[in-house]
């Protein structure tokens, strides 16, 4: 009988739980883009800002009045470690629809200082990068928000479209939520 050496794992993942995803063809994967129904005019507006924040402080990086569409989600953070969580509410609501560490938020899972993703919709570069291009609709309003856990600033550039029109009835929003887990023995 052999002796197994007990490990301890740690580790998070962050599941980024679209209902868009659901749109799988026969044919593969079809784009996030072709299931919205999203307005042709719309006016590009860009929020562009740096907090610094003490730790356990919470701040609101931005307030966006819609309709609209998040559409390029920029951040930098040098630190392998949780220093922020990420809340992001649509349209007034109570409970955010986005809650998760901004590294995790952009697929940087584990403890390293960075690894680079280069996808579709998310890219992390080695300089401490990360952008989100998800197609994030609302029609109300969005609040971006911003939990330091450290005490450092943070930074973001937010580009996004302001729809031309009170007729929006895209009724899909984009969902992320963080979960630790423990996995000791079987």
């Amino acid at each position: 009988m052999q002796l197994i050496q007990r490990r301890f794992f740690c580790f998070a993942t962050c599941n980024v739980l679209l209902s868009l995803f659901s749109a799988v063809s026969a044919q593969g994967f079809a784009s996030i883009e072709s299931k919205l129904r999203l307005p042709e005019r719309y006016r590009y507006e860009r929020v562009v800002t740096f907090v610094g924040l003490k730790p356990g402080e919470r701040h609101v990086i931005a307030e966006l009045e819609g309709p609209g569409c998040i559409r390029h989600f920029y951040t930098s953070e040098d630190s392998p470690r949780r220093n922020f969580i990420l809340r992001i509410y649509w349209d007034g609501e109570e409970h955010p629809s986005v809650e998760a560490p901004v590294r995790d938020f952009f697929g940087i899972h584990h403890p390293v200082s960075h690894y680079p993703i280069n996808s579709y919709y998310l890219s992390a570069t080695d300089n401490g990068g990360f952008a989100s291009y998800f197609p994030m609709p609302f029609s109300k309003s969005a609040r971006l928000e911003i939990e330091s856990i450290t005490g450092t600033g943070f930074r973001i550039t937010l580009d996004w479209h302001k729809y031309l029109t009170d007729d929006f009835d895209e009724k899909l929003r984009f969902h992320a939520s963080w979960r630790q887990e423990s996995q000791g023995p079987a």
